[in-house]
């Protein structure tokens, strides 16, 4: 890693120790107006379609977008809660071992279902691996 102290960045270096790494280009507001503000968006192809899905570092689970055709392979029980609604236990359908491809990456991933527009993928995407948010290329570096 490269600290710039007078720009305020972190960039990975690809030393001799290093294997190199992933850099996935996101979609914001000011690309796609259609975006709320800060989110960072990757745009995504499952099943031959292309969808959004958000990238949320507090999310628990991953989670599909609500208009996606993929059958579950089961359900399960787990406590939810939000905003609007105090904690309860709700079945939620579950889809394992998908498939999905961002950029020239290809992902294997359990989802849940969703009900918004575009996806969602929590830090499954980075696993252990550090990763940089590099918000003036709005790129995901992920050092492998």
């Amino acid at each position: 890693m490269k600290f710039d102290r007078s720009s305020m960045t972190i960039e990975p270096t690809h030393g001799e120790h290093q294997k190199g790494g992933i850099a996935m280009k996101w979609k914001n507001y000011k690309s796609d107006p259609t975006i709320p503000v800060l989110y960072i968006m990757f745009e995504a192809k499952m099943n031959g379609q292309k969808y959004n899905f958000v990238f949320d570092t507090g999310s628990i689970g991953n989670k599909l977008p609500y208009n996606i055709q993929l059958e579950p392979s089961d359900t399960i029980q787990r406590e939810s809660a939000d905003i609007n609604n105090e904690l309860s236990i709700k079945q939620q359908k579950i889809y394992k071992n998908v498939y999905m491809q961002i950029a020239n990456q290809t992902f294997k991933f359990d989802f849940l279902e969703g009900k918004k527009k575009w996806g969602v993928l929590g830090l499954d995407l980075v696993k252990e691996h550090s990763f940089v948010l590099n918000y003036k290329d709005r790129t995901l570096e992920i050092i492998l």
